[in-house]
């Protein structure tokens, strides 16, 4: 018993693996960025100063990995903070010798930040929008 299209296979096989990540990678990628700047604040909120927002980019996308990239504080947006106190240094009691130093404190309490996921969401839409599949069949049927 012989194996017939033997050739084909493996230039199907070969033109999957180098031809579709990249391409489908990187549109996935550009896809992310979109959808991440539209669910992120941009300039037009009270708080916000617009860096996170232009901050959101696409770092690589070559045959193995697609890399989208932000400032660290997107992660705080994206996953929120818990409440806590603000002691500055110079709130802080010091003690000298036998005598104590003590000052008002400056700052009040930061009360915390609410979660807005954005990073799993826009990850997740922009491969519904965008499925490798699609790139795959068409490499598939042009190695053949």
């Amino acid at each position: 018993m012989t194996l017939q299209g033997k050739d084909q296979l493996k230039a199907r096989m070969k033109a999957i693996g180098t031809e579709v990540f990249k391409p489908a990678g990187k549109q996935w990628a550009d896809e992310v960025v979109r959808l991440s700047r539209d669910r992120v604040p941009n300039r037009d909120t009270r708080y916000s100063t617009g860096r996170l927002h232009d901050s959101i980019r696409r770092k690589t996308a070559n045959r193995n990995k697609a890399i989208v990239t932000m400032r660290y504080v997107g992660y705080f947006v994206d996953a929120g903070t818990q409440g806590h106190g603000l002691n500055s240094r110079s709130s802080r009691s010091v003690a000298r010798g036998f005598r104590s130093t003590f000052s008002p404190k400056h700052r009040k309490a930061h009360p915390g930040y609410a979660a807005r996921p954005f990073r799993a969401r826009s990850a997740r839409d922009a491969l519904q929008r965008y499925p490798m599949s699609e790139t795959v069949i068409k490499v598939w049927n042009k190695a053949a």
